[in-house]
C-alpha cells in the first residue's frame, strides 16, 4: 500500500491490497478507518479463492460503514427513536446539572424529534441534510422556539451521546444553517404541558382515595415508605390546588397553614421561601387551596406535624428539609405510576410539579389574564388586597373553583340519576 494515500474516517484499504496465498487458502489483510477519527483498525479475511477472500472483506467493510459491527448495543443501523428512548431520555432524567423545570421541556423536544424523524436509522440521521430537515420540520409545526430547543437537545443529548460512544464522529448539526421561520404557537403555555380538566378531576379524586397504610410494602421499610408515599400524595394535592412551586412547598411549616375565618385554607409563604418571579416581588404571598377536600387533607397534616418540623420534611428527619433531588425523584416515580394506573399519558414524562401552574391556568383560562397572573405570583396586588391572614377569601380564582366543582357535581349527579332510571326500567322488563 502506498504511503502517500490519505484516508478519511469511513475509508478502507481493500482496493489497495492484493490477497496472498497461504497454503491452501487466500488471505487479505486490510485496514478500516473508524468514524471517530481514531487509529486505523487492522482486518483479516480468508477464503478458498482470491475472490472469496476479497468478498468477505468487502462485506465486513459494508458492516463497519453501516455501523453493524461497532461495539455495544447501539450501532448506526439502530433506529434513532429507539436510541432516544434508551439513551437520551434516561440521561436527561439522571442529570443533576439540569434544572428540574427544564426537564419537561427537553422531554417534549425529544418527543418532537422522534415524531419528526420517524423510523429512520442513526446512519440516516447522521446525514447533515437529514438533521436539518428534522429541526426545520419541528419549527414549522411547533414554532421557531420549539425548533431552537430541539436543535439544542438533538445536538447535546442525542448526537453528543453518540459521539461520546463513538457511534458517529461529530454532530451533523455542527455549523449547520437552519431556517426556523417565524411560526409562533400559543396553544400551550411555555415550559409545561397541561392536563385536561377531566383528567385533572379524575386524578384529584383518585389521590384523595389512596391510603398508603393499606398498600403492600417491604416489611423492613414499611413505616418510612408509607410516610414518604403519603407525603408525595399530599404534596401533589397541595400543588394541584394552589399552583405553589415545589421549592416553596418543601419549606412550609405548620404555622404557615392558616384557617380562614369564613372557611377555606390559606398557605402563607414568606418572601425568603418564594422562587422565581414571586421572589422578585419582594413581598410574601398567600395561596388559597381551591378544593375543600384537599384543604381538609392539608389541615390534617398540619395538625399532625409538630412545631419545629416541616410539613413535607425529610422522610428520615422531618425537622430537616427534604432534599430537592430526592423529593423530585419520588414525585417522578409517583407520577409515572399514576400515568399507568389512570391512563393519563402526560404524567409519564411531560407533567411534573411545575405543571400544575400550567394546568390551573388552562382550566381557568376564561378568567381575566391579570387575575391568573396575580394568582400565580407574577405580581403582589391580589396578595395585598385579598389575602390578609384570617380574613375571608375574595379571590375570583376561589369563587371560580367552587362554581366549577358545583357544576361538575351536578353533571355527575345527573349522569348517576339517568343510570338509575335506565337500570330500573331494565329490571321492570
Amino acid at each position: 500500500m502506498a504511503k502517500t494515500v490519505q484516508h478519511k474516517p469511513g475509508d478502507d484499504s481493500i482496493a489497495e491490497v492484493e490477497p496472498k496465498k497461504h497454503g491452501d487458502v487466500w488471505m487479505i489483510r486490510w485496514r478500516w478507518w473508524p468514524y471517530d477519527g481514531g487509529k486505523s483498525m487492522p482486518q483479516r479475511h480468508q477464503g478458498r479463492t482470491k475472490g472469496e477472500a476479497r468478498a468477505k472483506a468487502l462485506a465486513k467493510a459494508a458492516e463497519l460503514r453501516a455501523g453493524l459491527a461497532t461495539t455495544g448495543p447501539w450501532t448506526k443501523a439502530s433506529k434513532l427513536s429507539a436510541y432516544i428512548d434508551g439513551v437520551s431520555r434516561p440521561a436527561i432524567e439522571k442529570s443533576t446539572r439540569l434544572a428540574e423545570s427544564s426537564k419537561p421541556v427537553y422531554y417534549r423536544a425529544l418527543a418532537n424529534i422522534s415524531a419528526q424523524a420517524g423510523a429512520i436509522t442513526i446512519n440516516e440521521a447522521s446525514n447533515p441534510d437529514t438533521a436539518v430537515r428534522i429541526i426545520e420540520g419541528i419549527a414549522a409545526k411547533h414554532g421557531a422556539e420549539s425548533g431552537r430547543t430541539a436543535r439544542n437537545v438533538l445536538s447535546r443529548w442525542v448526537y453528543g451521546r453518540m459521539v461520546r460512544s463513538r457511534i458517529i464522529a461529530q454532530s451533523p448539526l455542527f455549523g449547520a444553517d437552519i431556517e426556523y421561520g417565524e411560526v409562533k404557537t400559543t396553544a400551550k403555555p411555555a415550559n409545561d404541558v397541561a392536563l385536561s380538566e377531566a383528567d385533572y378531576d379524575r386524578l384529584l379524586t383518585h389521590l384523595l382515595g389512596i391510603d398508603p397504610s393499606t398498600e403492600p410494602r417491604k416489611p423492613r421499610s414499611r413505616d418510612t415508605s408509607t410516610d414518604k408515599r403519603q407525603a408525595v400524595i399530599d404534596l401533589t394535592l397541595l400543588q394541584m390546588t394552589t399552583g405553589i412551586r415545589l421549592g416553596s412547598a418543601r419549606q412550609i411549616e405548620p404555622h404557615e397553614i392558616i384557617d380562614n375565618r369564613d372557611g377555606g385554607l390559606n398557605v402563607f409563604v414568606p418572601r425568603h421561601k418564594l422562587k422565581g418571579g414571586e421572589a422578585r416581588n419582594r413581598r410574601p404571598k398567600t395561596f388559597t387551596v381551591l378544593d375543600e377536600r384537599a384543604a381538609k387533607r392539608i389541615r390534617q397534616r398540619r395538625d399532625a406535624t409538630p412545631q419545629g418540623a416541616y410539613l413535607f420534611g425529610s422522610p428520615a428527619d422531618p425537622t430537616g428539609l427534604w432534599d430537592r433531588r430526592n423529593c423530585t425523584r419520588a414525585i417522578e416515580r409517583f407520577y409515572t405510576e399514576m400515568a399507568e394506573t389512570l391512563g393519563i399519558t402526560e404524567l409519564e414524562h411531560d407533567v411534573r410539579s411545575h405543571g400544575w401552574r400550567t394546568t390551573l391556568n388552562s382550566i381557568y383560562y376564561w378568567l381575566p389574564p391579570h387575575v391568573r397572573a396575580d394568582w400565580f405570583g407574577h405580581s403582589e396586588s391580589v396578595n395585598e388586597a385579598h389575602y390578609i391572614a384570617e380574613q375571608m377569601d375574595l379571590s375570583p380564582m376561589v369563587t371560580a373553583a367552587r362554581e366549577r366543582r358545583a357544576r361538575r357535581d351536578e353533571t355527575d349527579g345527573a349522569h348517576t340519576a339517568a343510570g338509575d332510571v335506565e337500570s330500573e326500567e331494565s329490571n321492570g322488563e
